[in-house]
């Protein structure tokens, strides 16, 4: 089999590069990105280009049969109107580049920040197709928007496998996102009153999980969320992290000047509280059907994070 992989300088664009290698059913490995190290392999035929240039005749003339998206072009405060733009101009050229060039099957980044969170209940959110954002956040709205891209295209070509992987707050070596950010302060503000469960997956199961769904499950969308769950309370003593319990109303205003002044000290957007007041719990059933085995516990992941802060 023929696999392209898209990305800028990406962990999983990487890693899931190196695994693909050692895999004998993989032929040839297209890495499609910008400033991406890569090592050479008569394997590996590494194209630097930009995903929203066109790309039919590259995956035709490398009989490219499946397609791996991790486009996702982010400015330092996610809140640059072009890197959105980009991002979804970028996804729409790689589908139907790939149609016109005869791939078969995709599988497509996303994210279970779309969903939300879970105000009224802890009821799991189910992989499917959805409606609207579940959140005001940038993110949530901008994975929003990719999907519906997605859905459009498997709708009009549903011969293809289509497959959507929505990743859970992820942890990890090389992990820079919203919840690592606020892990990684010394003391952890907590929206008082509140104290919601939360869902991680280490970033090895993510690239393990991308690497298992090429050859196994049906089309459609799969949660990537680890199997337990863990309470604030319960991630700060295990990080060995003090909780600072602040009125919902002054973390508001604290959120917006922050992030307003000092981004990138304190990357909690305004729109992004809800995420840390309220359960984000997401099923992983269908990714479990597959056959699909977890290398890491939620503990495991957070107590690695927390030696990853140490050095």
């Amino acid at each position: 089999m023929n696999i392209a992989i898209i990305g800028r300088d990406h962990y999983y664009v990487k890693q899931l590069t190196l695994e693909l290698l050692k895999d004998e059913k993989v032929d040839k490995i297209l890495v499609i990105g910008k400033d991406i190290s890569i090592p050479v392999n008569e394997k590996i035929v590494y194209i630097d280009t930009l995903p929203y240039f066109p790309l039919t005749t590259i995956f035709a003339e490398n009989n490219i049969k499946t397609v791996i998206n991790f486009v996702k072009i982010d400015d330092e405060t996610y809140s640059s109107k072009e890197a959105y733009n980009l991002t979804l101009q970028s996804l729409q050229n790689i589908l139907y580049s790939g149609a016109k060039a005869n791939v078969e099957n995709y599988l497509l980044y996303g994210s279970t920040i779309v969903y939300g969170v879970n105000k009224k209940n802890n009821n799991l959110f189910m992989p499917t197709k959805l409606t609207k954002a579940g959140s005001k956040f940038y993110y949530s709205k901008l994975r929003f928007e990719a999907e519906k891209i997605i859905y459009d295209f498997m709708d009009e070509f549903a011969h293809f496998n289509v497959k959507i992987l929505r990743t859970a707050f992820t942890l990890g070596k090389n992990v820079d996102n919203l919840i690592s950010s606020y892990l990684s302060l010394k003391f952890l503000p907590q929206i008082k009153s509140y104290n919601p469960e939360f869902e991680c997956i280490h970033e090895d199961d993510v690239v393990d999980a991308f690497h298992h769904l090429i050859f196994n499950g049906e089309k459609g969308i799969y949660n990537l969320s680890s199997d337990d769950s863990m309470s604030l309370k319960e991630i700060a003593y295990i990080m060995d992290h003090r909780l600072i319990s602040i009125n919902k109303f002054v973390a508001k205003q604290i959120a917006f000047f922050s992030w307003l002044l000092i981004p990138n000290i304190l990357r909690i957007p305004p729109n992004a509280l809800e995420f840390f007041m309220y359960p984000f719990l997401t099923d992983n059933s269908s990714l479990k059907k597959t056959g699909f085995k977890f290398k890491h516990t939620l503990e495991e992941t957070i107590k690695e994070f927390k030696n990853k802060n140490k050095n």
